[in-house]
């Protein structure tokens, strides 16, 4: 790698070029700033977009703690810069790793991961995924260096960035696997000292949910469901586990490897089998070298088996950034493995790698030509630029209305609460799932909902609000609306 040192700055312009100020449509993002704003302003731990601000007991407080800090939870772009910086961190992180493992193809395997249109496009979203990435990666890194330089000062970081990485996600609990590695390596006494501080940390965390929420993990809970989107589904069965484990084992096989490496996927047939062949070089590269690397084949492993076990509908190839590093060197040991009775096995390697990075390129210019023309009108003051789309701009100014034409203290009842609060600044709780106009009627006497605000088109909408409040038109007065989608109703008690 010595004299390639300037491949370094590649993906570090590409991605300040990458860069937006645009939030992404699911709810995670607002819900991180405005657990940000929970701490920053009112030094709690709360949600506060909902009624009584109960205490918040999904996402762990690390990266909403680092949102604070850095953006107050108001500022998108003091959120986006603080994304991008951790980025780059990760970046030179990775840098050393790949230099340590290979000095001669350590800068082509940083470029096979630096420059992963999935790794940039989440590299400057307002989700915990590259936190995590950076966290879990040190932890792994530092037990790695530990084995080799057998120097305990590795350990102690270790652990340290094992916490932090648990404190970002909690998936984190997959780190674990280092534990039982050591014991592999006969080095009992370290692993169970690090065992027990990392479960430990843990238990802090369940243990304060239990108390202040009623329940040691959400996450636990909705995994129990058939859909944790759609509770009265019921509880999932042995044999519903089974064909969820099947779905997204098939659904990491031939969708999101290749969408994770290459960034895209076709729902063909004829083109099933080309995406297959990504995982294929993977596991392969993965069984030749599970000695090699095996602080990272036994965390890939924990982390499937609990990723293997979540709802499907969660499946998203976005949840396999943190394996990147790690995928990368078995991308290349696979293709040796494969190539090995070949005089240019390398040059082999070159070619494939090369065509992973073009595709990648290939996307990354065609995000950068969209959204770098709207990252001047956003910065010129347009902040709606980035919501082409009229059903989401009909969202955006129904909310901005509620804001400035309702009382401080309104609650509203809606779709997608944290981002309804993050538009309008009036907490909001979601439709029960029931047509019942009694139902409705009972949760907006609960909560003392104020106004609905209606999001048509949405299928929880249409399929349990609508109808309810079709059978109780005098109990509410539509006060906007927003075409084409977006409708105020006030209640009439």
């Amino acid at each position: 790698m010595k004299g390639k040192k300037w491949v370094f700055f590649i993906p570090f312009f590409i991605s300040i070029f990458f860069l937006n100020f645009a939030l992404l449509g699911g709810g995670d993002n607002y819900m991180y700033l405005i657990l940000a704003r929970s701490i920053r302003e009112h030094g709690r731990y709360v949600n506060l977009h909902i009624p009584g601000e109960p205490p918040h007991t999904k996402f762990p407080p690390l990266f909403p703690l680092l949102l604070a800090i850095f953006s107050g939870g108001r500022s998108i772009v003091g959120a986006k810069l603080l994304m991008i910086s951790i980025y780059w961190i990760l970046l030179c992180c990775i840098f050393r790793f790949y230099n340590d493992i290979d000095r001669k193809n350590g800068w082509f395997l940083f470029l096979l991961f630096s420059l992963t249109h999935y790794m940039l496009l989440y590299a400057q979203s307002i989700y915990s995924d590259v936190p995590y990435t950076l966290f879990s990666f040190l932890s792994l890194y530092f037990a790695f260096l530990y084995e080799r330089k057998d120097n305990r000062k590795y350990l102690y970081f270790s652990i340290i960035f094992a916490i932090a990485a648990f404190y970002t996600r909690t998936i984190g609990i997959a780190l674990l696997s280092v534990p039982l590695w050591l014991f592999l390596r006969k080095r009992r006494k370290e692993g169970f000292i690090y065992g027990i501080i990392l479960m430990m940390a843990m238990a802090l965390w369940f243990g304060r949910n239990k108390l202040v929420g009623g329940g040691a993990s959400v996450y636990f809970e909705q995994w129990k469901l058939v859909n944790p989107y759609i509770p009265q589904a019921g509880t999932i069965t042995f044999q519903g586990l089974l064909l969820r484990i099947a779905s997204n084992l098939l659904d990491v096989i031939f969708r999101e490897i290749s969408m994770l490496l290459l960034g895209v996927f076709y729902k063909h047939a004829a083109l099933m089998f080309l995406f297959f062949i990504p995982f294929a070089i993977l596991t392969t590269g993965y069984v030749c070298a599970f000695k090699r690397y095996l602080p990272f084949t036994i965390y890939i492993a924990f982390y499937f088996l609990i990723y293997l076990l979540w709802p499907s509908i969660w499946v998203d190839a976005r949840f396999l950034i943190p394996l990147l590093p790690f995928f990368v060197i078995f991308l290349r040991e696979g293709i040796f493995c494969m190539a090995r009775k070949m005089k240019r096995k390398e040059t082999f390697f070159y070619i494939v790698g090369g065509g992973v990075i073009g595709m990648n390129l290939f996307l990354n210019l065609m995000y950068i030509s969209y959204f770098f023309p709207l990252n001047v009108r956003y910065l010129r003051g347009d902040h709606y630029c980035y919501y082409y789309s009229p059903r989401i701009r009909s969202f955006i100014q129904a909310c901005q209305w509620i804001k400035e034409n309702t009382p401080p203290d309104a609650v509203v009842m809606g779709i997608k609460p944290a981002r309804v609060y993050w538009h309008s600044e009036r907490k909001c709780i979601r439709y029960p799932r029931s047509s019942s106009p009694e139902v409705l009627w009972k949760e907006i006497e609960r909560n003392g909902v104020d106004y609905l605000f209606i999001y048509r088109g949405y299928s929880i909408i249409e399929m349990y609000a609508v109808p309810a409040m079709a059978k109780m038109p005098e109990r509410f007065s539509l006060v906007k609306e927003i075409p084409p989608t977006s409708y105020v109703y006030r209640v009439i008690q």
